[in-house]
């Protein structure tokens, strides 16, 4: 029982400083993306392939990983590409445009791949 506390203890004060990290890091690669940003996104994929709504947003801001908040924060913009050229220039975009662009799948990733490391 006495090990398990130590443990439990040990994961908190980690589990705290992920925390701190995590919000230093979301400070300096959060970038906003104006509208004018997201309406070439939407002029690529379409309305329908595009979504601004919080709870998308939230839902691609993390992965499964043990620490779902750290390196990891909401994008400002989701869209589902629905071909090759919608990929290629969404990627021109955020190139040309100095945004970071995460592929994401099922979001079941275990091991913090969703976060933008830099910009």
């Amino acid at each position: 029982m006495l090990r398990f506390a130590k443990i439990f203890s040990e994961r908190l004060v980690l589990s705290n400083r992920l925390r701190v990290l995590s919000r230093q890091h979301n400070s300096f690669t959060k970038t906003k993306v104006d509208s004018s940003f997201v309406q070439e996104v939407r002029n690529i994929v379409g309305n329908e392939n595009l979504s601004l709504s919080p709870s998308v947003l939230e839902r691609h801001g993390r992965d499964e990983g043990y620490y779902p908040f750290v390196l990891s924060s909401p994008p400002d913009v989701v869209a589902w590409p629905s071909n090759i050229q919608h990929v290629v220039d969404i990627i021109k975009l955020c190139y040309h445009s100095n945004v970071p662009i995460i592929p994401f799948g099922t979001g079941t990733g275990m091991e913090g791949g969703i976060g933008a490391l830099r910009v």
